[in-house]
């Protein structure tokens, strides 16, 4: 508001609390794409910012699938678990307004007692969550909370460990609750494929398959599509939810749809011999160690199978891994050990410890962070 009364090309046109939206009335604007509706941002291995250009479509479409495989009705009532400025927190606002159900907004987190009374007073049907979420929910003692309400859990926001996806779906199984992990991208709107929980136990760790209306594959390095099972290739999707493309720069908002509903994901998965997708990792998240190539992915499951939260980094020859404890442990042993399992060289790895990982708002591992002061 005090921006307002010191320029006087400002129009005030709305006002909450200490901000205020503003019109600007000296000069234009960026020129914008008719289609343009959306910039969320998003951001690679070393944190350099882009903007992913969503249109409507690219949202609405995205939203009607969701709705479709989760069943979500004007019965559903979901809650505000993650933040809106995330795709996995904007689909799921997106995905209940337009099934005609409810969502309820609030700011509290999972510590916060409050929460778990607002999911309980209001009968919250659903909760969704990153695998960050879920170690939470474990440390709080989730199979003791009594939420009658609550019929089904989403995971997204990343590859959670096997054995944390265990855990929860033995819970979820004891209160008849749905489970499922999905995959997705700022990119696509967000949400590529699913896994039906019936198929959990079977398929464990997979993606699932594509969401309706949209389309996966694979693709060699020459672009060759791959039809035969367990090859690795990049994953590739098709669908009418693959945004416009990026903007580095105002002058790219008046860019049309480049990608055309083709999105290369940059991950590398395979496909299993009934159709189901199993991410192996991204294809920038690998390091060449002395001539062998280390998949930063591969570290943090390592870490993650001993129940250790760990987050790999580095650069080509020199691999480091910070682990999440809030006591030092013996680093040139966990270091040892760590290269025995890469078949890596000792001397090109660093092991150090910190009491909490930095994080984004979206509960992932703040990778730019640890670049930048480790």
């Amino acid at each position: 508001t005090n921006l307002v009364a010191t320029y006087s090309d400002l129009e005030s046109i709305m006002i909450n609390g200490e901000y205020s939206l503003c019109r600007h009335l000296g000069g234009n604007g960026p020129d914008l794409h008719s289609e343009l509706a959306m910039l969320l941002t998003t951001s690679g291995s070393t944190g350099s910012p882009k903007l992913v250009r969503l249109s409507r479509k690219n949202i609405l479409s995205n939203a009607q699938s969701i709705v479709a495989y989760l069943g979500i009705d004007r019965d559903e009532r979901a809650i505000t678990s993650l933040p809106f400025n995330y795709s996995y927190g904007m689909s799921v606002l997106n995905s209940h307004l337009n099934a005609g159900a409810s969502i309820l907004l609030t700011n509290r987190s999972f510590f916060d007692p409050l929460f778990w009374r607002l999911m309980k007073s209001n009968k919250i049907t659903s909760l969704a969550g990153v695998p960050y979420s879920y170690e939470i929910l474990l440390k709080l003692h989730f199979e003791r909370m009594e939420l009658p309400a609550l019929r089904t859990l989403t995971q997204a926001g990343g590859k959670m460990s096997i054995a944390l996806t265990e855990q929860i779906a033995e819970i979820c199984n004891s209160k008849d609750i749905r489970f499922f992990t999905m995959y997705g991208q700022t990119e696509a709107s967000p949400r590529m494929a699913y896994l039906e929980p019936e198929y959990l136990r079977v398929k464990i760790g997979s993606i699932g398959r594509a969401v309706p209306r949209g389309e996966l594959w694979l693709e060699d390095t020459q672009g060759n599509r791959i039809e035969q099972p367990d090859q690795i290739g990049e994953l590739i999707f098709s669908g009418p939810n693959v945004a416009l493309g990026y903007a580095l720069s105002h002058k790219d908002l008046i860019l049309g749809d480049e990608w055309q509903g083709i999105l290369r994901t940059g991950d590398l998965a395979r496909q299993d011999a009934e159709g189901f997708f199993y991410v192996e990792g991204r294809s920038s998240r690998f390091l060449k160690i002395f001539g062998i190539r280390v998949s930063l992915d591969a570290v943090e499951a390592w870490y993650a199978e001993r129940g250790i939260m760990a987050a790999a980094y580095g650069h080509d020859d020199h691999l480091k891994v910070m682990i999440e404890a809030t006591q030092s442990c013996p680093q040139d042993e966990e270091a040892k050990q760590l290269a025995a399992a890469m078949q890596i060289h000792p001397s090109a790895l660093t092991v150090s410890t910190m009491p909490v990982l930095p994080r984004m708002n979206s509960g992932k591992v703040d990778y730019s962070c640890l670049h930048t002061k480790h």
